[in-house]
């Protein structure tokens, strides 16, 4: 709990710091353009691709982002209709990632191992300076992308352990997930 508690406080501290041009804030605004444009634009025009023109000029079509896949900029838009726009919304939904992806890691090493391993991945993965840094980057290849791998391993590991439709159908869902994040997601098919 105390690990949770302190990422947290990371996360909330960190969560309205302004974009600038840096390395953490130059995918983050990017994405967060294609979020709002879900928002400005018809689905029945981007039929759910992202958009990356940033208005509506006549006679110019619409120029679609299809380098990655739509997640990121889809879990934005729905916190920025709520919100309003801005930093902190921007890095809400995957800050809020990045505070799952170490309880289920937690989970996931305590289910298949033990307690104080859980305690210790989660603690180190929670410090490490890379997800102290980029743990509220919307980004694709951030920490939905992770979470969801991870939920996609645990998912696995329980459908290895007892085969039943449920447990094959939170596979099937946390790999979609974890597709629908990023293209990386697709290295846990074979493995």
């Amino acid at each position: 709990m105390i690990v949770l508690v302190y990422a947290a406080s990371f996360r909330l501290i960190t969560l309205n710091r302004p974009f600038q041009y840096d390395s953490e804030a130059t995918g983050g605004a990017f994405f967060g353009i294609m979020a709002r444009n879900y928002l400005r634009f018809p689905m029945r025009e981007t039929h759910g691709m992202p958009v990356v023109t940033v208005g509506r000029i006549a006679g110019v079509p619409l120029v679609f982002y299809a380098d990655h896949p739509p997640l990121i900029p889809l879990l934005i838009a729905p916190v920025y209709y709520v919100f309003g726009v801005g930093e902190w919304q921007t890095r809400l939904p995957t800050s809020i990632a990045t505070i799952l992806a170490i309880g289920v890691l937690y989970f996931l090493v305590k289910r298949f191992g033990n307690e104080r391993a859980a305690l210790l991945a989660a603690t180190f993965f929670a410090a490490s300076p890379m997800v102290l840094y980029f743990g509220g980057q919307p980004e694709v290849l951030g920490m939905p992308l992770v979470l969801f791998g991870l939920m996609t391993v645990l998912a696995y590991l329980r459908f290895h352990c007892e085969r039943t439709p449920l447990n094959f159908a939170w596979l099937i869902g946390a790999f979609t997930l974890a597709a629908l994040s990023d293209w990386p997601a697709f290295i846990l098919v074979p493995v």
